[in-house]
């Protein structure tokens, strides 16, 4: 019924209710998509490459603290969905083919955010915990120039943070929006909204244990930068680069691309190249703290954002790249 043709309406009461668990128990919701990637070292040269790719969350997770064998805290990610809902309005008409055949469906000929399901992960994989390798917000607006890293790390814990806490991407147009500007929520509006814009407090006692496990989650994530056991920063996906008002036609010639519209292809390709590169790079170091030589090691990426910020694209460039490269 077009009465009920929003999506939201299914989709954000359940993850409400999940990330309300989550904060009464003292876990940390997260509004984004999870990777656990296997990486794998040539018996000869030793060089990593990934090996297998495992969907832990599409939309929503959370971590959880406990504690490792050297009784310091570690953070665990969980994921909520097995299905990508994925919504069509800011796609392409190319990247709406690719989708054709693939999906279960739900108001895919509705109109204004319409939405397409399509399964992605196991229900095994999503419920059981993985240890949480590498954090990143998804910037989908400023522009890099050929060359540089999509993916920033070299930043302080406390300054990355800045950027999760501003939440800011560029729209689609799907929500109040218009397409084209930015809008910002705090954590990328994790589910429930604890406060209101202007500052009014809606739900007292879960802002106070949200804030509190947030500030376990910071001072976490610092001693485990500081052990190189996790890397926290900013990754770049161009996605909306394009349409993005503040972005000049001589800045997008600078940076590489013919027209506006390719940049919804190439951006997360470039992410994608630059986010293979890292992983390889955390797990060398993670292999090599183990001592044992393991002949593959898991690297989890969890990466920060709302619809059309570039989580799902981002991963399909991922696989074909690696594709290529295995074949």
């Amino acid at each position: 019924m077009p009465k009920y043709g929003y999506f939201g309406y299914c989709k954000k009461p359940i993850l409400t209710i999940h990330n309300v668990l989550a904060i009464l128990k003292g876990d940390f919701p997260l509004h984004c998509g999870c990777n656990r990637y296997v990486v794998g070292f040539d018996k000869k040269t030793e060089e990593p490459f990934i090996s297998e790719i495992f969907i832990k969350a599409d939309d929503m997770g959370k971590a959880e603290f406990y504690k490792g064998e050297d009784n310091s805290t570690k953070l665990k990610f969980f994921g909520t969905e097995v299905g990508a809902f994925a919504c069509l309005d800011g796609f392409s008409e190319q990247a709406k083919m690719q989708m054709i055949g693939r999906e279960i469906g739900y108001n895919a000929s509705y109109g204004n955010n319409a939405r397409q399901i399509v399964p992605v992960a196991e229900e095994s994989e999503v419920s059981t915990g993985s240890n949480l390798d590498m954090l990143l917000y998804i910037n989908n607006y400023d522009l890099k120039k050929p060359g540089e890293t999509m993916v920033d790390t070299s930043m302080s814990p406390i300054e990355a943070m800045k950027h999760f806490h501003d939440g800011r991407r560029c729209a689609a147009g799907s929500t109040q929006t218009g397409r084209g500007g930015t809008e910002i929520s705090y954590w990328a509006n994790p589910f429930p909204l604890l406060k209101d814009n202007d500052g009014t407090i809606l739900h007292k006692n879960l802002l106070e244990k949200y804030t509190e496990t947030e500030q376990e989650l910071i001072s976490s994530i610092e001693k485990l930068v500081k052990k190189d056991e996790m890397s926290i920063g900013v990754a770049y996906s161009m996605l909306m680069a394009g349409v993005y008002e503040g972005n000049t036609d001589e800045q997008i010639e600078e940076c590489g691309f013919n027209n506006r519209e390719e940049i919804e292809q190439e951006g997360p390709t470039r992410l994608a190249e630059s986010l293979i590169v890292s992983i390889k790079e955390f797990a060398v170091k993670k292999r090599n703290r183990m001592g044992t030589k393991p002949n593959e090691v898991d690297i989890t990426v969890a990466m920060v954002g709302d619809s059309r910020t570039g989580k799902s694209e981002t991963a399909e460039k991922m696989e074909g790249i690696l594709n290529m490269n295995i074949a």
